[in-house]
């Protein structure tokens, strides 16, 4: 049986994406910070698939020692996984920040993913090499159309707050992440980024639940807007592409800052050192 992790999957596209990756086959371990809600959501798939095989651990994927912690339950029971959808992502009206000072949507959306794909390295990398690759599908957005490639203030400290702006950069920075590691990955392991569609969930606060809540009769509904993760999760049409950008279960070209080689390596190297990490001792 093949096994997957999916990041926020207590609701939304992510809880949407594993009950149809359960339906496929795959044991689903959903990875969510709210115990509650992530038990919910364990018994509404369940409803509608019986014979799931789910399992629940905890991720808070704000702080770094709340994923070593995940990692740690992870591989007290498993050693290897097919595919993580790095699915989870917050949108706050409001500059946050962790522990360490990180601005809380950087924190989350990209360095957060990034590390959470370091620490499942070991276990994806002992994927078969004659069989399927494993997969690494990251959940960017359109959004990073907003984005400059400022790396001045990554932390929002001294420049004026802008919700909009710092997600975007954060929703960048995925796409970044997703082709500095395709290039770096052995060809048994594949991974990609994606746009979901503007869907109606409960991502945000604030100003953003706002627009949501406005818009929502012209936003996807979260079961049209996971099929494109779920695409790049489960497709034979994808096997063994790496480094690319979809929507709508199609290759798309992201922006001309986000196609930057120089401004990924850029990113690469500036996240790895503020999480005090080498990838490459990983790979």
């Amino acid at each position: 049986m093949k096994r997957a992790i999916v990041s926020g999957a207590n609701s939304g596209i992510g809880k949407i994406t594993a009950m149809e990756l359960s339906k496929k086959g795959f044991e689903v371990i959903l990875a969510c910070r709210n115990i509650e809600k992530g038990k919910r959501a364990i018994a509404d798939i369940l409803k509608v698939h019986s014979e799931a095989k789910l399992e629940l651990l905890v991720l808070d994927l704000g702080e770094q020692d709340a994923i070593d912690q995940f990692a740690e339950h992870f591989y007290e029971r498993y050693d290897s996984l097919d595919l993580l959808v790095n699915n989870a992502g917050i949108w706050s009206s409001e500059r946050n920040e962790n522990s360490k000072g990180f601005e809380s949507m950087f924190a989350v959306n990209h360095l957060g993913s990034l590390y959470l794909t370091y620490k499942m390295l070991p276990a994806l990398l002992k994927r078969n090499t004659e069989g399927p690759s494993a997969r690494i599908v990251n959940v960017s957005s359109n959004a990073h159309r907003w984005a400059g490639s400022d790396f001045s203030d990554l932390q929002w400290t001294r420049r004026s707050w802008s919700s909009k702006n710092a997600y975007g950069f954060s929703k960048m920075a995925n796409i970044w992440f997703t082709k500095s590691l395709a290039q770096r990955l052995p060809s048994h392991v594949t991974v990609n980024a994606l746009h979901p569609g503007v869907i109606s969930t409960n991502l945000g606060d604030g100003l953003v639940g706002t627009f949501f809540k406005l818009a929502s009769p012209f936003l996807k509904t979260p079961e049209q807007g996971a099929q494109t993760q779920i695409f790049l999760s489960s497709s034979i049409e994808v096997e063994g592409k790496s480094g690319g950008y979809y929507a709508d279960k199609k290759e798309k070209e992201p922006n001309r800052l986000a196609r930057d080689a120089q401004l990924a390596e850029k990113m690469w190297k500036i996240s790895n050192a503020l999480l005090e990490i080498s990838f490459e001792d990983n790979l």
